[in-house]
C-alpha cells in the first residue's frame, strides 16, 4: 500500500502575503519591461496567470480569495479599451491586426535614412470601463486578425505557457508563431510623407503589459485594501 502524501493548507494570512508578493513581482517585471527589457513579457504573463487563471489542478490567488470569502465585495475589472461592448468587430472580417490595447510611438526626424520604426507601447488610461471578472477575462476581445480573436486569458496563456514564462514549448500555437515571425499584416501609417509599418513580434507583449496595468489597478485599489 502506497503512502498518501499529506497536503497542508496555507492559512488566510499566508495567502494574503503570497498575493502581495506576486503583485510586487508583477510590478518589478513591468518596470523592467518599461525600461526596454521586452523579453520580460512572458514573466509578466506568468504572474498574471498566477493571480487570475485557475485550472483543474490549481487555483488562482483571486479564486482562493473568493472561495475563502476574504473580500468585502466582488471587484469589477478595469478595461483600458474604453469600449462598452465585448467585440466591436463582431460579425465583421478584420483582415489586418487590430487591437484597442496598444498605442504607437514614433519620432519624426529630418533624414528618412535615420528614421526609427514605429513601436507599440502599452495603454494606460485614466478613464476606463468596468466589467465583471468573467467578462473581462474570458469574453472581451483584445486583439484580432482574420478569423482569430484573442481574449485576455488567451494572450496570457499563450505567452506564459509557450513563450518562456512557465514553459518553452517545442511546438507553439499557430497564432504565436505567426506574430513572432511577422506573418500577420498590420496597418501602415503615413506621417509627413513617411510610411511606417508595425512589426508584429512585440504586439502580444504590449497587450500583456497593458493587461498588467489593468490588473495592478484592480488589485491595488479594489482588492488588497478590501481584504477581510
Amino acid at each position: 500500500m502506497k503512502n498518501m502524501q499529506v497536503k497542508n493548507t496555507i492559512c488566510n494570512e499566508e495567502l494574503k502575503e503570497a498575493l502581495k508578493l506576486q503583485l510586487k513581482k508583477l510590478h518589478d517585471y513591468c518596470v523592467m519591461y518599461d525600461n526596454g527589457r521586452h523579453e520580460y513579457a512572458a514573466e509578466i504573463a506568468l504572474k498574471i496567470r498566477v493571480l487570475l487563471h485557475s485550472t483543474r489542478n490549481s487555483k488562482s490567488l483571486y479564486d482562493m480569495l473568493i472561495e475563502r470569502n476574504l473580500l468585502n465585495k466582488t471587484p469589477l475589472f478595469a478595461d483600458f479599451r474604453c469600449l462598452n461592448m465585448i467585440d466591436p468587430h463582431e460579425g465583421k472580417f478584420v483582415e489586418q491586426f487590430s487591437s484597442f490595447m496598444i498605442s504607437y510611438n514614433v519620432t519624426i526626424v529630418d533624414d528618412p535614412k535615420e528614421q526609427k520604426p514605429m513601436t507599440p507601447t502599452f495603454r494606460c488610461e485614466n478613464k476606463y470601463v468596468l466589467w465583471s471578472f468573467d467578462d473581462w477575462w474570458k469574453k472581451l476581445v483584445v486583439c484580432q486578425w482574420h478569423d482569430q480573436k484573442l481574449t485576455r486569458r488567451d494572450v496570457v496563456r499563450i505567452l506564459s505557457d509557450q513563450d518562456g514564462g512557465a514553459h518553452v514549448d517545442e511546438n507553439i500555437d499557430d497564432r504565436l508563431y505567426a506574430l513572432k515571425r511577422n506573418l500577420v499584416s498590420t496597418v501602415t501609417f503615413v506621417i509627413n510623407n513617411t510610411s511606417f509599418k508595425i512589426g508584429t513580434e512585440l504586439l502580444l507583449a504590449t497587450i500583456v503589459r497593458t493587461i498588467a496595468e489593468e490588473v495592478q489597478i484592480v488589485f491595488n485599489t479594489r482588492i488588497v485594501p478590501n481584504l477581510k
